[in-house]
């Protein structure tokens, strides 16, 4: 699957950039998960190039939808080690806990978290 993240690497001091990337939501993540489950439960594993400095930037994928091409956001980065770069699954349960944490703020309804107006 190719991901895409944006931010605002430390070292390009406030520049912003894109990078494109391999999610890896295959063996590597089904291991961790199952050695943690309730710590890996919601990561998906990526090599999107990331730097210091972008955790908190958006990872998405490119989806055909109604004969267009669009951005679906999948998760949000959050770490690196020196293998792999790790981002938050955007799972109906992490949907739904954004719910939780900000009530005023979102609904979350047939799959989809929106703005309440």
């Amino acid at each position: 699957m190719k991901l895409f993240s944006a931010g605002y690497p430390k070292h390009l001091r406030k520049k912003q950039t894109q990078a494109p990337g391999t999610g890896l939501d295959n063996a590597h993540t089904k291991r961790i998960r199952e050695l943690l489950p309730d710590n890996y439960r919601n990561i998906l594993c990526n090599l999107v190039d990331t730097e210091h400095g972008q955790s908190g930037s958006p990872v998405w994928r490119h989806v055909e939808q109604d004969g267009k091409t669009v951005c679906q956001l999948v998760g949000i980065q959050t770490s690196v080690d020196r293998q792999f770069n790790y981002a938050v699954l955007l799972t109906e349960e992490v949907l739904k806990q954004i719910v939780t944490w900000a009530p005023k703020t979102f609904k979350y309804m047939d799959g989809l978290l929106t703005i309440k107006k």
